[in-house]
């Protein structure tokens, strides 16, 4: 093995260590791997910036702009209502079909958005047939992520790979390549969703859950401050009398950033922030009449209008979310949104602690109180995920005809084969631009840059291994100690192998480090490469056994799982996906 192989090899391992502890953003890992490349001359400039221009990053840009178009227009809200009137009152109905129209909307659009936007729906939707929203939210997860191994789009990773085919002289996969072994996934991971993975998913009484939601879910810990004004200054805590009066619990008293108990002798002051739990309604009732002020870490732009055009929502904080592991004083939430966070939420539990020293984490739920001018603007803000009704969102709804109009017809022409896919993705989203489906700022605000940089960043890896020979190398390992059972038993122990890495690392990222690899190993066997290729791109994107892909990360606090609950379900289906795949590649992508 050559010193160029061994230090490829080398940079493969950090990377893999650096993706899976999350130690940097995975688009500035990739970047780190590919500049370590670069400098240790494995690759020439041209060579290691060549990802920037591969046709897979102008595919992924154009179909992100369609789809922020169609959502733009009110096209995936009308598929939503669609969906809450389709499914009637059977549990088992409403799943097969949220999960198909899921699947549908999953194939062209990013299976994360698609989640998002259907989620309020089918919350309000199990709160209507008075069933446990966590019956609901997983499958509805599932089957987005089934649907993007429909077609080429649908999957970061199906468009990973793609862009490596063209380097082992393989034709690029067609839009609708995917649909002989998409359909049949689909098929069977729907079928044991509804008879065998509900069974499998916690269940709450229906009574009980409807309970929680009207007392534990709206009872939620915030801080108000007591006003120079306020009536209660100078008074003990126990003649306010939070209890009796406003059912509300005092929590702690903070004053000069230290925290007293709540004793009922403790004297009130102003300035005094209180850590109150209660209902929301309470808490709004009880900051009017005795001049209380819901606590920001600054002061909030919109402070001193008036209360008539305030709104209160709930917002998850995006997997995608730069305020990760970060509080809300650090981010300075209030001025920068000029909001407030009324309370917070992890796994359905309010958290008691100071609401702005709280640590937040992907899946939080936040209660934000604010304008409707400034939430509208949150609505817009990719670090959250709003889950109240969609219709507050502006829509071009006079455009939507526009909007289906282009996107059916780019189906069409990259389906036929009649134009390249990356030049049909880009007149599609130049054409949504020109029509006014969406602006130009929209577009590239919608546009996932941390996707597009992960793409193009991680797909000289593959160049490397194969320029070097590491590919080489550990295809011959592979096929030494799996080798015994033929190309069907390798196959098997890579999409394993894909489907565990893939868990902690990002989808494409783990695509394009396996890809090099099993691609070798075909040709070493003198098997079809293209079988083994679909092997890996259906593989890398099954992230069912764990929540720590975003998709399956969004439900992850409003079905109130638990990390097992994932495992439980998702481990089987992924089991399940790798049988029919290995029945199903051969038979469309035959092995000789």
């Amino acid at each position: 093995m050559s010193h160029q192989a061994i230090t490829v090899l080398v940079i493969l391992v950090i990377g893999i260590v650096l993706y899976m502890t999350e130690a940097f953003a995975i688009d500035v890992t990739s970047v780190l791997v590919l500049l370590a490349l670069a400098l240790t001359q494995v690759l020439k400039p041209e060579e290691a910036l060549s990802g920037f221009s591969d046709p897979a990053v102008i595919t992924i840009a154009g179909f992100f702009v369609m789809s922020a178009a169609l959502f733009n227009t009110g096209v995936v809200e009308a598929v939503g209502h669609r969906l809450s009137r389709m499914g009637g009152n059977g549990k088992k109905r409403f799943i097969l079909v949220m999960m198909v129209v899921a699947a549908l909307i999953a194939s062209f659009m990013s299976n994360v958005v698609t989640t998002a936007v259907l989620m309020p729906a089918v919350i309000a939707i199990a709160k209507r047939m008075k069933q446990s929203v966590s019956q609901f939210l997983m499958p509805l997860a599932y089957g987005a992520i089934l649907g993007g191994k429909c077609t080429l789009v649908g999957s970061s990773t199906n468009l990973a790979i793609n862009g490596l085919l063209p380097k082992y002289n393989l034709a690029p996969f067609s839009l609708f390549e995917f649909i002989p072994l998409g359909i049949p996934v689909l098929i069977v991971g729907v079928l044991y969703t509804i008879f065998i993975g509900t069974n499998l998913l916690p269940k709450d009484n229906p009574e009980g859950h409807e309970q929680e939601e009207n007392v534990d879910r709206k009872r939620f810990v915030t801080e108000v401050i007591i006003r120079p004004d306020s009536p209660l200054k100078g008074r003990t805590l126990g003649e306010t009398d939070f209890h009796g009066t406003y059912d509300l619990q005092v929590l702690g008293i903070v004053r000069g950033g230290a925290q007293k108990l709540p004793h009922k002798d403790a004297l009130l002051l102003a300035g005094d922030v209180l850590l109150v739990k209660g209902k929301l309604d309470q808490i709004l009732s009880i900051k009017d009449a005795q001049g209380l002020e819901i606590k920001g870490d600054k002061a909030s732009p919109d402070k001193g209008k008036a209360d008539t055009d305030t709104v209160i929502v709930e917002a998850i904080l995006s997997p995608n979310s730069t305020f990760a592991n970060r509080t809300l004083k650090q981010i300075r939430f209030s001025s920068r949104y000029g909001a407030d966070v009324l309370g917070v939420y992890r796994h359905g539990e309010a958290l008691h602690e100071k609401v702005s020293d709280i640590h937040l984490y992907f899946g939080d739920v936040l209660v934000i109180q604010g304008t409707t001018r400034r939430i509208n603007s949150l609505r817009q803000d990719p670090n959250f995920l709003t889950l109240d009704d969609v219709e507050h969102t502006p829509l071009r709804k006079k455009k939507a005809i526009w909007a289906l109009a282009i996107f059916v017809l780019a189906a069409i022409v990259a389906g036929t084969n009649l134009l390249p896919i990356p030049e049909v993705a880009l007149a599609a989203a130049i054409a949504m631009i020109l029509t006014k489906c969406i602006s130009v700022q929209e577009a590239y605000d919608k546009i996932e840059w941390s996707a597009i940089v992960l793409i193009a960043a991680s797909i000289p890896l593959g160049v490397a291994m194969e320029k070097t020979g590491a590919a080489k190398f550990l295809a011959d390992y592979v096929t030494r100690y799996f080798g015994f059972g033929g190309p069907i038993v390798i196959m098997g122990a890579f999409f394993l192998f894909t489907a565990i890495l893939t868990q902690p690392m990002a989808n494409a990222a783990c695509a394009l480090m396996v890809a090099p690899i099993a691609i070798n190993v075909a040709n070493q066997l003198q098997v079809n490469p293209r079988a083994f290729a679909i092997a890996i791109a259906i593989s890398a994107s099954c992230s069912f056994p764990t929540p720590l892909e975003p998709v399956t990360a969004i439900v992850y606090g409003p079905g109130k799982y638990k990390f097992f609950d994932y495992v439980r379900v998702g481990g089987l289906l992924t089991v399940l996906i790798m049988i029919v795949s290995l029945l199903v590649i051969p038979i469309f992508w035959p092995l000789h």
